[in-house]
């Protein structure tokens, strides 16, 4: 009996795995002070992961952020919206990001790919300070493409039309469908267009569907499932027999 049920799991093991679905990385829902890189993101300066915890980081009082340096301000940074925000245009748990004083330095969110597969983006990325007399322009990457950008955000809010990725792609590019392999990159950066730095807020999901595996319909699925439940009743039955 014991070897049946090893065979049966065994056997709905197999059978399980292509009726799982993608993985969803979410910048937010992700996210994580403990260590960086966490797991497939790093906060970034440049190339560079960020190495120190800050809070309040510029003035931004109960938001924390990864920093560059233990103690000061010194740009890039990148941070989640505290419940005591009162300077951010985001919402509690909103990704926000600082650009750097030095234009050649962006400040960035770097994805890594865990394998081959497909991955779909989503996201936005808006003005959050609205701050007089400074502006950012954003870059979205994969593997060093430019797949969508926009030279400022003045004006732009979180959850507007002109916010959204797919209103700021690049020409002949898409969000969805890129085939990427184990360490492949999606990137997004932050630049100052304006002497200082500014505040802005980034949604960034990546839905990743391993190679290896083909999601059959859902019917097949339960079938299979079915089938193994009366194979398994089958057997049990026909040992009580004996």
């Amino acid at each position: 009996m014991r070897r049946l049920l090893l065979v049966l799991f065994l056997a709905l093991a197999a059978f399980w795995a292509p009726c799982q679905g993608a993985i969803l990385y979410d910048l937010e829902t992700d996210w994580s002070f403990a260590s960086n890189p966490n797991g497939a993101w790093t906060y970034r300066a440049g190339v560079t992961p960020l190495g120190w915890v800050q809070a309040d980081w510029g003035g931004t009082t109960g938001s924390t952020f990864w920093a560059t340096t233990q103690n000061g301000t010194v740009p890039p940074a990148w941070g989640q919206v505290g419940p005591a925000n009162a300077i951010l245009a985001a919402q509690l748990g909103d990704i926000v990001g600082h650009s750097s004083t030095n234009v050649d330095t962006p400040g960035n969110v770097l994805w890594t790919s865990p394998g081959a597969g497909l991955i779909d983006i989503s996201g936005q990325a808006w003005n959050a300070y609205h701050a007089q007399g400074r502006d950012d322009s954003w870059f979205l990457y994969v593997n060093n493409v430019l797949v969508a950008s926009r030279s400022s955000v003045l004006g732009v809010a979180e959850y507007s039309a002109a916010a959204n990725f797919l209103n700021n792609l690049a020409p002949a590019q898409s969000l969805n469908g890129w085939a990427v392999n184990a360490g492949d990159t999606v990137r997004f950066d932050i630049l100052r267009t304006t002497e200082l730095g500014h505040f802005v807020g980034v949604d960034l999901s990546i839905s990743y569907q391993a190679a290896q595996v083909q999601i059959p319909e859902p019917a097949t699925c339960f079938g299979t499932l079915s089938g193994l439940g009366l194979l398994g009743v089958a057997a049990w039955r026909r040992r009580r027999a004996r």
